[in-house]
């Protein structure tokens, strides 16, 4: 290993399980401290077992540190060998959100299906169910 610091991006797109390249520090991160955390907070780096958190204000600071324990924890779950978090406060640079269901290409329902939805009684979860059958990854 180098001396030089990793940033969490780094770390997290070495795993062969993770597919976004560059979002998935903050992707991960929110999975970890939940959504109402994650806007108000993002991973910068990870030097030598401590990870930097750029936080929104010295109020979400001191509210993470309090949640400290647990976000560690969290991280140790996901493999991540961080045993620190150092807060500061700055402007976040968050993700953009991916695209919504309804903005994604739409393709034809497999085999058989707009039939037995046809059968359904519940018209609205027949809709629903051929709306999320229809999307192409």
């Amino acid at each position: 290993m180098s001396g030089s610091p990793s940033t969490v991006g780094q770390v997290l797109a070495a795993s062969p399980r993770l597919k976004r390249r560059g979002q998935v520090a903050w992707w991960t991160w929110r999975d970890i401290v939940g959504e109402r955390v994650a806007t108000r907070s993002c991973p910068s780096k990870l030097e030598g077992g401590t990870l930097l958190v750029t936080v929104k204000s010295a109020l979400w600071a001191q509210e993470l540190s309090l949640l400290t324990p647990l976000i560690l924890e969290r991280l140790g779950t996901r493999g991540l060998n961080v045993n620190r978090l150092r807060f500061i406060v700055g402007a976040l640079s968050l993700p953009r959100r991916p695209r919504a269901l309804k903005e994604r290409k739409r393709g034809p329902l497999p085999g058989g299906l707009a039939q037995r939805l046809e059968r359904l009684e519940d018209a609205k979860l027949a809709e629903l169910i051929r709306e999320a059958a229809s999307f192409k990854p």
